[in-house]
């Protein structure tokens, strides 16, 4: 069976192992799913259809068999086929979540990652046939001038304990300069070049030509090229400008001359009111207050001892250059005796000093030890590991973490409990939790960066967990990213827990002020490494000591991948007077126009709406619409004059007979309809469209059955709708609430949408959203609504095509189904991927739970749910009714009963997970208190 590819693999083709590169997108990397800036640097790999190749560009999304590779031979960029691609090596890292295979519900956290390599030295090649240079080429073409005297030996399984970075600081690097702490964005460094002559210069980085065709850094063992003009100009060290001498030399040296810094955080208790300068110049690099934070350097041996406790080591990647800790031991120990092969060491004085005994990373292998959800602790080769894809499972926990429970209290401010995850059954959504009996977290709602009403942690305090162990389910408890750490992350350190009390705050000169976690122990606490000490060691403190500055996971930094100017709408109509009519109106300047309903005549006996069939089609300024700009032939022309009448509700009668799927009502418009204090602007243009709209309600059978709509005479703009969740979907028998809104730049823009996300129940579990696409602030993620822009434009809303109609058909056929999971923006590539399937059922059965608690909500609020009051009695309640409530507890017995069947897989429809079935019972205890009523 083929191993499963991901971005960052290292994979190498069949046909020559030896042409190695990085994977840079997959179908189901989401994440990645994005045009290039530049189409045309990526190529068409050699199995790769012409089809293939073109929709890859059209979407940036790699057709299902492909993958997107870069060679690190010549750094092209190429969609190859996956069936020609040999999987080498899976990067992994401390911290990173991860799987045996796609289909295990078991999970780990990798500790600690042995990785070992193979090493290319320096390579001497002759310069025009009379110099004799050595060097790393860069990738690509090699030069004309240059010919291959001697690649020398690989060495081969080389441990990246024993290795070192090259060059410092460089981009991406973290460092220290007085009380801040900042990562490097640019850096400009000095090189020094020995040239053929033994004469030795520096020169500033941006005067060598090391490859024309490219502008990328330069490090020592790079064979670099420059002009003689600016060789005159260089700063000598040894010798003098020659003008006969060759401008080719060997990179023997950098020193960073200025770097740019994004300044992150600084030290707590810091006075500095100014971070530092963006640009760091020679005077700051050289300070004592400044360092490169080395994140490889470990404390002596009276450290913590613990199996747990993680070793951060050089992060090999390929194509990395590396040179050895000590290169004297190294060539000792790689003497030709072994496997490894033959360090030949350059001595020194061949380099008129300077150590040039540096290697390219050409083959990396790696091991990682990894701590799973049980406790266990086994090593296991990257290739036998997978990326956990549920790590956005908001009930998911590893151990270690702090969790609380989801109940809280009347105000939703605190939480119950709070604890620490001991460890964890997955596949039975199932935890031991040991309880902190001080323990205290405080949550406020807030609005996000994208304007979502969220609740956040405002106020934390853990302790230490000393309580009882307690067996939970998973959806009973939360452990929110805002209050864990993990393993890898930077930390600043509040006080220093390891004196004598009275505790103080760490010095700028004691260099204790920062750390790295790296471990996470059952009691609560954590180990944090004080890696920007003078001498480095292991700490113990708690959770409300420090402060996590820079989160191993990357959530604090912005990607960088190309962007793409190809999304979005285009807003433009050309020669349409609606749509300039409806732009230029004033929401706010003037009182609305009163919109009515249609006449008697296009009412049933029955209480529903018809139309007569219309044989022309029209605008709503008259003017003529072609057939295919007619969807689905909702549309009608207005030749006739619209009516208005009054229809008022008889909820005796609702509870007698079936509702009526559409009704206009003569009452006031509920008050907690979302927009029903906004009064905007009207014109005879929007009016005519909005009555339009009706008629279009109103055609018999047009409303699909489980859809429930209410309007107001008096306000024609303002509808409410009442979906029953479809059969065969996690929704079945649970109502959803939603107010539209036909504003006055309607039908430019779409519709205006608002869901009632209703809490759940006290005790009952099943918080958060219900929908991937129904946010619990009220937003709705929709194409239609112009609330998601889908790649295809024609799946947005269209002034012209577009109707009410078709927004309410989307929400019940797109939104609420039968796995949720993929409503999830960019996941419907993920369907039929393995990948994918655990996550989609753990969905699903969240869903399916949270749906209860809106089917609770309204049978314990059926009088305040207004206009739909009688609807509801009658689809739950009334003996002349569906008797929905009595079929949904059916549906949770018979579902609990099934889920506790030995054997049986959760499918997160009809069988669930053991976790479930613990609030599910709670459920099911509530719902038959309903039905007794």
């Amino acid at each position: 069976m083929e191993k499963p590819m991901f971005s960052d693999d290292v994979v190498g083709l069949k046909k020559d192992v030896r042409v190695k590169g990085v994977i840079l997108r997959t179908q189901a990397d989401v994440e990645t799913h994005r045009q290039m800036a530049d189409l045309s640097i990526v190529r068409r790999g050699d199995k790769v259809s012409t089809a293939e190749y073109n929709e890859y560009n059209s979407t940036g999304i790699p057709p299902s068999g492909t993958v997107v590779v870069q060679w690190t031979e010549d750094e092209a960029i190429q969609l190859e086929r996956k069936s020609e691609l040999v999987l080498l090596d899976r990067p992994l890292y401390i911290g990173d979540v991860v799987k045996r295979n796609q289909r295990d519900a078991m999970s780990g956290v990798i500790l600690n990652v042995e990785a070992r390599c193979n090493l290319q030295p320096i390579k001497k090649f002759s310069y025009k046939d009379s110099h004799t240079v050595q060097g790393h080429l860069p990738p690509g073409d090699m030069l004309p001038e240059l010919k291959l005297i001697d690649s020398g030996s690989i060495l081969t399984d080389i441990p990246a304990s024993e290795l070192d970075y090259v060059r410092q600081p460089d981009e991406d690097d973290l460092i220290v300069y007085k009380d801040w702490i900042g990562r490097v964005v640019d850096a400009h460094h000095a090189v020094v070049l020995l040239l053929t002559d033994r004469c030795v210069v520096e020169l500033d980085e941006a005067r060598l030509l090391e490859n024309p065709q490219n502008n990328e850094p330069v490090y020592v063992g790079d064979l670099c090229l420059t002009k003689k003009g600016d060789l005159r100009k260089g700063r000598w060290i040894f010798g003098e400008y020659n003008p006969n001498t060759p401008p080719v030399g060997l990179a023997v040296s950098t020193r960073a001359t200025m770097l740019g810094v994004d300044w992150i955080q600084k030290r707590i208790g810091s006075t500095d009111s100014e971070e530092p300068p963006g640009m760091l110049e020679r005077e700051e690099l050289e300070a004592v207050h400044f360092q490169v934070l080395d994140r490889t350097r470990r404390p002596g041996r009276e450290s913590i001892p613990s199996e747990t406790v993680s070793n951060e080591d050089l992060e090999l990647q390929l194509d990395m250059r590396v040179r050895f800790k000590d290169g004297v031991q190294a060539s000792c120990r790689y003497n030709g005796s072994t496997s490894h092969g033959k360090f030949n060491r350059i001595p020194r004085q061949e380099m008129m000093g300077y150590d040039a005994n540096v290697f390219d990373v050409v083959a990396v292998a790696t091991d990682a030890y990894v701590q799973w959800q049980n406790l266990s602790i086994t090593r296991e080769s990257s290739l036998d590991l997978v990326p956990d894809s549920t790590t956005d499972d908001e009930h998911a926990a590893w151990p270690g973490e702090v969790a609380h429970s989801v109940e809280m209290d009347e105000q939703g401010r605190f939480v119950s409990k709070v604890g620490i995850i001991q460890s964890v059954r997955p596949a039975e959504r199932m935890a031991q939790i040991r309880w902190a009996p001080d323990g205290i977290v405080e949550y406020q709602k807030v609005d996000d960066e994208e304007g979502e009403v969220t609740q956040k942690v405002v106020a934390a305090l853990i302790g230490l967990a000393t309580g009882d162990v307690q067996d939970v389910s998973l959806y009973d408890v939360k452990a929110p990213g805002s209050l864990n750490v993990h393993r890898g992350d930077i930390a600043l350190i509040g006080e220093v827990p390891w004196t004598l009390p009275p505790y103080t705050r760490p010095t700028r000169e004691s260099g204790e002020w920062l750390g790295e976690i790296v471990d996470t122990p059952l009691d609560g606490t954590l180990t944090v490494r004080l890696i920007a000490a003078p001498v480095v060691r292991d700490v113990v403190v708690s959770r409300e000591q420090v402060v996590v500055a820079i989160r191993c996971d990357g959530t604090n930094v912005l990607d960088d991948w190309a962007s793409s100017d190809g999304m979005g709408y285009d807003d433009d109509y050309d020669d349409d007077d609606e749509l300039d009519d409806a732009e230029d109106t004033d929401a706010t300047d003037y009182e609305a126009v009163p919109l009515t309903a249609p006449g008697p005549e296009h009412y049933h006996p029955n209480g529903t709406l018809m139309l007569e069939p219309r044989p022309t089609y029209e605008d709503e300024n008259g003017e003529p619409l072609a057939e295919d700009e007619v969807e689905n032939a909702e549309w009608e022309s207005d030749d006739e004059e619209p009516q208005t009448e009054t229809v008022a509700p008889d909820h005796d009668q609702q509870t007698k007979y079936s509702p009526p799927a559409y009704l206009i009502l003569d009452e006031p418009v509920p008050r907690d309809q979302f927009w029903e204090t906004f009064q905007g602007k009207s014109s005879p243009a929007l009016t005519k469209r909005i009555q339009k709209e009706h008629r279009i309600l109103q055609k018999p059978g047009a409303i699909p059955d489980g859809i429930y709509i209410r309007s107001w005479e008096s306000r024609l703009d303002l509808i409410r709708v009442l979906f029953v969740g479809p059969a065969e979907t996690p929704y079945r028998y649970a109502p959803f609430l939603v107010d539209f809104h036909l504003g006055p730049n309607f039908p430019v823009e779409p519709p205006e949408a608002y869901f009632h996300s209703w809490p759940t129940e006290s005790g009952l579990g099943g918080s958060g959203k219900v929908n991937p696409n129904l946010y619990e602030d009220g937003k709705i993620c929709l194409s239609l609504l112009g609330t998601w822009e889908h790649q295809n434009k024609a799946e947005g809303w269209n002034p012209s095509t577009s109707t009410f109609l078709q927004v309410i058909v989307s929400i019940q056929g797109l939104v609420l189904v039968a796995e949720p999971y993929f409503n999830e923006a960019g996941y419907e590539l993920l369907v039929g991927l393995e990948s994918s399937k655990r996550p989609s059922v753990l969905y699903s059965e969240l869903a399916y739970l949270r749906a209860r608690s809106f089917l609770i909500y309204a049978n314990t609020h059926l009088n305040e749910i207004s206009s739909f009051e009688g609807i509801l009695r009658w689809l739950y309640r009334d003996a002349t009714g569906p008797k929905l409530l009595g079929k949904a507890i059916a549906d949770v017995n018979e579902t609990i009963t099934n889920s506790e069947v030995e054997g049986s897989e959760p499918d997160g429809m009809v069988v669930v997970s053991r976790g479930l079935c613990v609030p599910l019972r709670r459920v099911l205890t509530r719902l038959r208190q309903l039905e007794g009523q």
